[in-house]
């Protein structure tokens, strides 16, 4: 009777535990002491199993009382006490922590703490606060190691941080937390083996918020914190990546990691979430002085099953017996789709009573929440780096049930394949000629994107686009192999090496006699015809690393007597033999456009240069995605 009358029993199904603190006698550690029994300490709050306090400044350490600034609880309710945990000036070893162990270990747990710091709290830079751990504890030894000799693993921690120096050099600035990671067995996974877990890495949890402004982690205001974690699971002898740690700052989701894999080789099925912790120790928590300062916890809830966004301790709410979590697909895009522009990312979500919100994930960081149907929204990919991204979502109901969608892959590309044909709109040419050689009067052609060659041919035969006799430009004449009724066929290809439908013209050839009379001393007639010359590949307008193969098509009406590649008007390489091709190295340049041109000359002097084509060097790797929460 008496633990009813001083805690308030869980009144939702997979509730495991809760604590207001407001039943709790006021508690108080001090002098320098660090206390650590397991978990059967015998001067711990009552309903905790452990504490450890060192060492205080003055008289306060780790306390249960009312809240010191006078100030009602998160529910509004005045005189009221919480868990207090003071963070003093000393780096790592001084901190101040409650843990509670269950009887039993737990493949999935949800967790719920409010959280607020004194008004007026002082955050130093590049500083990091141990806030709330979920652990594996062996039960056994010190509770609170964590270290490759400890009994604290798998583990999922979650610290304030204030900017970049705190185990990471990724630059964010205020306004960030931390999420850590430890894996079991411990001996091997202190830092465990998969990326982007083997590393304490902080990420942005408030936009360009700093921390004691109003909305930042300390504000003097109370602030909700959700966390689920959940271990990855065993096939056979091999341990699968699907191990779950989320967490979302009052009630808006932060980040969400699927594919963590808690538990490695020498673990064993057995091992579960067994361990809830708060307060910890702190790495240049605030800016000085004699006096700590204070942060306090309140109501804190901890389930196997989701936690309603109303729950409040004491309130009684009534289990609404719904266990049945929504279904989500992702409708758009399609998996493994190329995509480009404005692109509409969907899902069909449907529960058995309602569903509240579906949430969408781009590589598991929260992008968007759509709370009513049809559920989707729009991405402008111009913004977005090129590179393939994971996109997935979850579907909530009223009851805290989650359903989550399969992952679909979709590949952002500026470049998308170019399918369309050419089409040769006009081709005309005289009837009748005298000459091998007839003029031609008109070859126009149409693309999509741009014409990049013109052909014309004897062979009713569709030429490939890498074939000889393209040339950039309409051609002027053609040169019949022979006298007679004769088929010239007109054709067009794209950059893409698309190649048109061909256009024919017949025309009659008849060739004049000999003349009779000796042919005169021939005479030698100067060549001022120039070779003609195009670059065919890379196209223009391409982005291009490392070695790139430049090739060019020159020809000419007496020969091709060698043919050069510039950079911007610089000489990059020569070649005298055909097929005409350079390698550049990329790497020997800065990122950035560059125009390339070839000149082809014949033995006669005669020159030409050809259209410029754009190429663009890039090296860059893809950015980090940064989360920004509104």
């Amino acid at each position: 009777m008496l633990l009813v009358s001083l805690f308030t029993l869980p009144c939702w199904a997979g509730v495991i535990f809760e604590e207001s603190f407001d039943a709790q006698p006021d508690w108080n550690v001090t002098g320098a002491l660090n206390k650590d029994c397991g978990i059967n300490c015998t001067d711990a709050p009552r309903n905790w199993n452990n504490y450890y306090a060192v060492p205080p400044v003055g008289s306060l350490a780790t306390t249960i009382r009312s809240i010191p600034d006078g100030s009602a609880d998160h529910t509004g309710r005045t005189a009221k006490k919480a868990y207090m945990a003071y963070y003093n000036n000393v780096q790592y070893s001084g901190g101040a922590e409650l843990s509670k162990t269950f009887p039993q270990d737990y493949p999935e747990l949800y967790m719920r703490v409010w959280i607020k710091t004194q008004p007026g709290w002082q955050t130093a830079a590049n500083s990091s606060i141990k806030l709330f751990r979920a652990i594996h504890y062996d039960r056994t030894g010190s509770a609170f190691a964590y270290f490759a000799g400890g009994n604290g693993a798998p583990m999922a921690g979650m610290n304030w941080a204030t900017n970049s120096t705190y185990r990471s050099t990724n630059g964010i600035p205020d306004g960030c937390y931390i999420a850590w990671f430890r894996c079991d067995p411990q001996s091997s996974n202190y830092y465990c083996s998969q990326s982007p877990y083997n590393v304490d890495t902080p990420q942005r949890m408030i936009s360009g918020i700093a921390p004691d402004e109003t909305g930042g982690f300390a504000d003097g205001r109370w602030h909700r914190y959700d966390v689920h974690v959940k271990m990855n699971t065993q096939t056979g002898s091999t341990w699968n990546q699907n191990g779950i740690y989320e967490f979302s700052y009052d009630g808006i989701p932060v980040v969400s990691y699927t594919n963590v894999q808690w538990k490695y080789p020498g673990s064993n099925t057995g091992v579960g979430w067994n361990t809830v912790q708060f307060g910890g120790n702190n790495l240049n928590a605030y800016t000085g002085g004699s006096n700590p300062q204070w942060a306090a916890f309140d109501d804190i809830v901890v389930s196997t099953t989701p936690i309603p966004d109303n729950y409040v301790i004491g309130d009684g709410i009534v289990d609404s017996g719904d266990r049945t979590a929504p279904t989500v697909a992702l409708t758009s895009p399609a998996n493994n789709s190329t995509v480009s522009g404005m692109v509409t990312i969907a899902a069909n979500a449907t529960d058995n009573i309602a569903v509240t919100r579906v949430e969408f994930y781009i590589d598991s960081a929260l992008d968007h929440t759509v709370t009513t149907p049809p559920y989707s929204y729009s991405v402008d990919t111009s913004a977005v780096p090129e590179g393939t991204y994971i996109l997935s979502a979850k579907a909530y109901d009223s009851a805290g049930n989650i359903g989550q969608s399969a992952n679909v892959s979709t590949t952002v590309s500026r470049s998308l394949p170019d399918t369309s044909v050419p089409v040769v709109n006009i081709f005309t040419m005289p009837t009748t000629s005298t000459s091998l050689t007839v003029p031609v009067s008109a070859f126009t052609a149409s693309d999509a994107v741009g014409i990049a060659g013109y052909k014309i041919t004897e062979s009713s035969t569709r030429p490939l686009a890498s074939s000889s006799g393209w040339t950039p430009t309409v051609p002027t004449s053609f040169t019949f192999s022979a006298a007679g009724a004769r088929t010239a066929y007109a054709w067009a290809k794209d950059a893409a090496g698309n190649v048109s439908a061909s256009l024919s013209r017949n025309i009659t050839i008849t060739l004049p006699a000999p003349s009779p009379t000796p042919s005169p001393t021939p005479t030698v007639t100067p060549d001022t015809t120039a070779p003609s010359v195009s670059i065919t590949s890379p196209a223009s307008g391409s982005f291009v690393r490392g070695t790139v193969t430049f090739a060019v098509s020159a020809n000419d009406n007496v020969g091709v007597k060698k043919v050069e590649l510039f950079r911007n008007g610089v000489l990059v390489a020569t070649d005298t033999t055909a097929p005409y091709s350079f390698d550049w190295n990329s790497n020997s340049v800065k990122n950035g456009s560059y125009v390339f041109t070839a000149k082809a000359s014949d033995a006669a002097g005669n020159i030409r240069t050809s259209t410029g084509v754009n190429i663009t060097v890039y090296r860059k790797p893809r950015p980090p995605t940064n989360i920004v929460v509104n």
